[in-house]
Formats: structure tokens, sequence, C-alpha cells
């Protein structure tokens, strides 16, 4: 991290990989480990996040190329991923409520392990790690104790 930036959070194996914390720096990176630790190693492409950084918006932004990525075949990975880029659109836009956490865990939930392949998985895989590591962040945008990332622009005519 650059001077006077703590790490908050970072991925073992790229987007599609649960995330970990700042309490998890000391996590071998070896298969066991990192299982341990409640990830996987995925692709091995780590991603350090700062202080600085928001992860609901990193997730949103992740879930925009998934959703883009996806091949459409299947129901689950098609729709699921084009509800949660909308329903994290409005949060970030300030705009969303605390039973859209409920509907992305659910929607979430309902795509993992029911996509033709591991697309699904990956889109799914840091909306759960997220919403269990970092509630008060997406908290912070419904209860407009954080500034809205989105504009009112970014809400209409959303793909």
């Amino acid at each position: 991290m650059q001077p006077g930036h703590n790490l908050k959070f970072w991925t073992p194996g790229g987007s599609s990989t649960p995330l970990l914390t700042a309490e998890h720096i000391d996590t071998a990176m070896d298969f066991e480990g990192v299982a341990a630790a409640g990830s996987i190693l995925g692709t091995t492409a780590m991603q350090i996040f700062s202080d600085q950084d928001c992860p609901v918006y990193n997730t949103w932004r992740w879930l925009e190329f998934y959703h883009h990525e996806s091949c459409g075949k299947c129901t689950p990975c098609r729709e699921g991923n084009y509800w949660m880029v909308r329903t994290y659109r409005r949060i970030l836009a300030g705009h969303g409520t605390v039973a859209d956490l409920d509907t992305l865990q659910d929607t979430a939930d309902n795509i993992f392990g029911r996509s033709f392949c591991g697309l699904g998985d990956g889109a799914a895989t840091p909306v759960v790690s997220t919403l269990k590591w970092f509630r008060d962040d997406y908290l912070g945008y419904i209860e407009g104790r954080t500034a809205p990332r989105l504009s009112e622009k970014s809400l209409v005519g959303a793909h």
C-alpha cells in the first residue's frame, strides 16, 4: 500500500474468487492456506485494494464485466447478472434499500452452481463475499452515510 493507506480487501485469484480482508493478510498463498481462509486461488491473479477503494463499487464493475460477457444461453446467468447490475446501480446512486441486499444474496445464490459454465459462479462470488465482509459499506449508500457514486442518469435506460 502507498504510505497512509491500509489494505481493505484482496482477491487471491481474481474477481471470481471470494474476497479476503486485511485480517487475512498472513494467509499462506497455497491451495490449503487460501481455502482455510475461505477463498480459492483461481487464476492466481491477485488484486489488492486499499481503504480508498469501495468494495460495493468494485463488485458492480466486476458484475458489469460478467453481465457483458454472458453468452445468454442459461437463464440464471443471463437474468441474474442483468438484475444484479441494475440493483447495484440503484444502490450506488443512493436509491437502494435494505431489501436489495437480500435480493442480491438470493440472486447470487440462484446463479451459483446453476449456470452452464463457470461465468455464473464467477459473477455470484464477489457479491456473496462483499455482502459477508462489507455489509456496512452497502448500508452506507442505502442509509445516506456514503455519497452516491453513480448519477441519476445511470439509472435511466440502463441495460
